[in-house]
């Protein structure tokens, strides 16, 4: 075995094996350290679309105003309801809401004339037919007036209001004490027909809705 070390033209081979192309095993022209250089592959280009940062620093800021936000929203908003909570549970307040809400309870019920004569009504005296009465309301008040009637017998009743802006209601009641003829809806001036089926007393039902006021009522028979 040989120790001698390669001379200058050997390492020059060696170096041309490095850098260049060995030819393929079928080439018959021997020509070793003379084939092809190598040339690396051509970089393929990034065609992926560049994400522009402005719109990430945007987006961030966004997200924190919304998150400032929601937290002041949650502290001013849990402090409004405690102050509403508060208002709603205060015995003055809810005396006066409950005030509020009978007499809106009587309101309705005076602008709608009932089914049944009510109890509560103020007795005013006794019609006669042709002749003119006067009363007074006070407001939300019920006043009833009666009337001797007679079987057949065909009545008008009138009552129109002359002093005050009060809307009057009117209904008419059997000896029953049922309703047997009423007005729609409150006005200053109501007119109402009934034929009595058979003899009894009459109630008319007369009902102010608004302010206190005077108004006029007669019963006309045919």
């Amino acid at each position: 075995m040989s120790t001698q070390p390669p001379t200058g033209s050997q390492n020059n081979d060696n170096l041309d094996d490095l850098f260049n192309a060995r030819p393929a095993s079928g080439d018959s022209g021997g020509n070793m350290g003379t084939g092809t250089p190598y040339t690396p592959p051509p970089m393929q280009p990034n065609n992926k679309p560049r994400q522009n940062p402005i719109l990430y620093i945007v987006l961030g800021l966004i997200l924190g105003v919304i998150c400032i936000c929601g937290g002041c929203l949650l502290l001013g908003g849990g402090t409004l309801f405690a102050g509403i909570n508060a208002v709603a549970n205060d015995p003055t307040v809810k005396a006066a809401l409950a005030t509020g809400q009978v007499a809106f309870g009587t309101g309705v019920a005076i602008m709608e004339v009932p089914s049944k004569l009510p109890s509560d009504a103020n007795d005013q005296g006794t019609l006669s037919a042709g002749q003119q009465q006067t009363g007074q309301l006070s407001t939300m008040e019920r006043q009833v007036w009666k009337y001797q009637a007679h079987a057949g017998e065909k009545i008008k009743v009138t009552v129109s209001a002359t002093a005050g802006d009060v809307a009057l209601t009117l209904g008419i009641y059997n000896s029953s004490g049922d309703n047997v003829a009423k007005s729609a809806a409150p006005n200053l001036k109501q007119t109402l027909s009934y034929t009595v089926p058979s003899d009894g007393t009459i109630s008319v039902l007369v009902g102010g809705f608004g302010n206190s006021g005077n108004y006029t009522i007669q019963v006309t028979s045919g």
